[in-house]
């Protein structure tokens, strides 16, 4: 398994987070989807 850091700018809230995480889940080979809104990564 691999591990993947997304830096991502203007995630600045809970609720851009919950996007990001649903985003990511949707795509195939994804297994696990951690975001840290206040880190601005996933």
């Amino acid at each position: 398994m691999t591990d993947v850091i997304l830096r991502i700018s203007g995630m600045d809230c809970g609720a851009c987070a919950v996007r990001i995480v649903c985003a990511l889940r949707g795509l195939p080979g994804v297994h696990a989807v951690f975001v840290s809104d206040t880190a601005g990564c996933a």
